[in-house]
């Protein structure tokens, strides 16, 4: 799904790397620094409005329009961090670090561009706490762009929220469209879990808790290797090297009907490959967690209860959660900037990761 942020900001931090082949930035406290590269808001301090504009995943349905309003949100940010605003304002700072010092914590440390094949697009961002503790969990988390578009570079912020929280994070870009077809960014995605099993130790993180996380087309994706095993076995790797799964409005239980999709998921002779449900195999799966927003007009919510439905009958552990009144592009913001009080993705997530760490099924 292909969105346009009309109030949109994203920034990069300046430092020194300890990976090889890596970029590694953190915060610098000085205004005049303009390492800054943009994510989720405008060049000014006018709050605008966001919208999503983009062809629906639901058979038969044609153009949907999404739109809401930030405001409410970042005024709340804004009256919580008054003082820091006025400073940065009245500093001559760019209004993208204004965004960066309203949004984000300085608590992580990103390493960037980390090669994981040898492709142009097979690249990643890892971020980890500032401060070490015992082995932390993993999340590898794949974004959305309608397997035609996007940018680990567009995530930061939910990179730095993840990691104040305790958490490892890997943000990997993977090829697309017209470049593949399906199935070159599910393979793309099995090796970007390869190279977190490889090499998130030296992060910090723990190999034996990695979880996908997706959002969108990404969640279609992770949900293809929580129910297809190949992916994961072609890239050299046990079924069980990720814990579990979270799909975030995905279109994880549709038919293709829109033409540029159907062109992209190859011929129709393939498609059934395609289709998560296809691979439901009677309870081996590994836990999945569905999160959708109810006035999703992208993705519809269906699509999230129905397979986590048809997986709990065949004996699987899978829940699906609904957010009232929360959109396509407001679920992933949520989740990014939990400190706007959309929606308790953030929460939902952390808990799942956290009892699906001592429960057999988080569902039960």
């Amino acid at each position: 799904m292909r969105a346009e942020l009309v109030f949109s900001a994203q920034f990069q931090l300046c430092g020194k790397g300890s990976i090889p082949g890596a970029n590694e930035r953190e915060p610098s406290n000085a205004c005049q620094d303009h390492c800054i590269q943009g994510f989720y808001v405008s060049a000014s301090v006018e709050v605008r409005e966001v919208a999503l504009v983009d062809r629906s995943f639901a058979s038969g349905s044609g153009h949907g329009r999404l739109g809401f309003t930030f405001a409410p949100y970042i005024l709340q940010m804004i009256r919580l961090q008054y003082p820091l605003l006025l400073f940065c304002l009245t500093s001559a700072c760019s209004p993208l670090r204004v965004a960066e010092k309203l949004l984000s914590s300085g608590q992580s440390i990103r390493s960037a561009d980390v090669a994981y094949g040898s492709e142009s697009r097979q690249r990643l961002d890892a971020y980890r706490p500032r401060v070490r503790g015992n082995p932390a969990p993993v999340v590898v988390f794949l974004y959305g762009g309608r397997w035609q578009s996007g940018s680990k570079d567009q995530y930061r912020l939910l990179g730095d929220a993840l990691a104040r929280r305790g958490v490892v994070v890997v943000v990997p870009d993977y090829r697309l469209y017209p470049e593949v077809k399906f199935p070159g960014w599910v393979e793309d995605a099995a090796q970007t879990v390869r190279w977190t099993r490889n090499n998130i130790e030296r992060l910090g993180g723990d190999t034996a808790q990695i979880w996908v996380v997706g959002h969108s087309a990404g969640a279609h994706t992770a949900v293809l290797l929580a129910l297809d095993d190949r992916y994961l076995r072609d890239a050299g790797l046990p079924a069980n090297a990720v814990r579990g799964y979270v799909s975030i409005a995905g279109p994880v239980d549709t038919v293709w009907t829109d033409p540029d999709v159907q062109a992209l998921m190859g011929p129709p002779e393939g498609w059934p490959a395609t289709y998560a449900r296809t691979h439901i195999v009677g309870g081996r799966e590994a836990n999945l967690l569905f999160l959708h927003g109810s006035d999703d007009k992208t993705v519809s919510a269906s699509n999230s209860n129905t397979l986590a439905a048809r997986i709990r009958n065949s004996g699987g552990c899978a829940l699906a959660v609904l957010y009232r009144g929360v959109g396509h592009v407001e679920i992933v913001v949520a989740f990014s900037v939990p400190q706007l009080g959309i929606a308790p993705v953030m929460r939902d997530v952390l808990n799942f990761i956290n009892q699906a760490r001592t429960k057999n099924c988080y569902a039960r």
